[in-house]
């Protein structure tokens, strides 16, 4: 009975997968992000639309982003640490101490809350 309950829920799953896969239809280009067309919702009457991200995005970006970036800098820094030796004869320390520490820094901690696509300052 076990195997065959399982079984079912991984057939469901997969059923699931194939069935709500989306089909881009085009040049292979991805779909837009919804944060690249301002809301309409949001706007009032006689007033430009708003590109404030939606309550859910600053939610996702709180519970699960930040901590994920505070992860990613203690992750950064140590792998700055093991590639100090290798940065150091090449001259390299710029470049090491940009993408391994500051880029998660920034994500982390100067990004705006719920702005997923932020370009990075350098």
């Amino acid at each position: 009975m076990k195997r065959a309950m399982c079984l079912l829920i991984a057939i469901t799953l997969l059923a699931g997968l194939m069935i709500a896969s989306p089909g881009y239809a085009g040049d292979g280009s991805p779909p837009p992000s919804p944060l690249s067309e301002p809301s309409i919702m949001t706007a009032k009457l006689g007033e430009a639309p708003s590109t404030a991200p939606p309550g859910e995005l600053i939610i996702v970006d709180c519970a699960l982003l930040r901590p994920l970036g505070i992860a990613a800098m203690g992750i950064g820094l140590g792998g700055a640490i093991v590639a100090l030796p290798f940065a150091a004869t090449t001259g390299n320390f710029k470049v090491v101490g940009n993408e391994l520490i500051m880029k998660p820094f920034i994500y982390t901690f100067k990004r705006p809350l719920g702005q997923m696509d932020y370009a990075y300052p350098f």
